[in-house]
């Protein structure tokens, strides 16, 4: 039997707030702890939250919204925000002792994908499926896009361990 596995989930977030979520590997995975970060918080609040979670569930594995870089967004200081969180989630990592290899940033699409099976799906989609995979009533869509990168990273480490074998 393996070891268990801890995701730290990081809904960097687009516009405003973001969301954390800590996720054990399982049948059915077991959420164990859920954070939704308000718009404006400060860069160090949000380095505090993530090294909090980090030190409290000794997560192995860190799975964050990879920044986006879109050259036809109106909003250029959104993805400068997103890629200023992304580093300071490198940081904490850092910081932690958790080795490079285990942070892992992926897009949006790729996470509904492996949630839902499409990569266009819906946050009412993504959120609905969520909410019955893991038994959950989460509203926030940061903490439930939080929730799907865990479930995301997982279900990689439970395929990337099989190719091992």
């Amino acid at each position: 039997m393996g070891t268990v596995s801890r995701c730290l989930g990081i809904d960097l977030g687009l516009v405003g707030g973001a969301g954390l979520a800590v996720v054990e590997e399982g049948t059915p995975p077991r959420v164990l702890h859920t954070v939704a970060l308000p718009p404006g918080q400060s860069g160090s609040d949000f380095l505090e939250a993530v090294k909090s979670l980090l030190w409290e569930y000794a997560s192995n594995l860190v799975v964050c919204e990879r920044p986006w870089t879109g050259r036809r967004d109106p909003r250029p200081n959104v993805g400068m925000a997103q890629r200023e969180r992304l580093g300071l989630v490198k940081l904490a990592c850092e910081r932690h002792g958790l080795p490079k290899s285990r942070l892992r940033p992926i897009w949006a699409t790729t996470m509904k994908r492996m949630v839902t099976g499409s990569g266009r799906a819906s946050k009412l989609q993504v959120g609905s499926i969520l909410r019955g995979i893991l038994r959950i009533e989460e509203e926030d869509e940061h903490v439930l896009d939080a929730l799907g990168l865990c479930l995301a990273g997982l279900q990689a480490e439970r395929v990337r361990k099989a190719g091992r074998r």
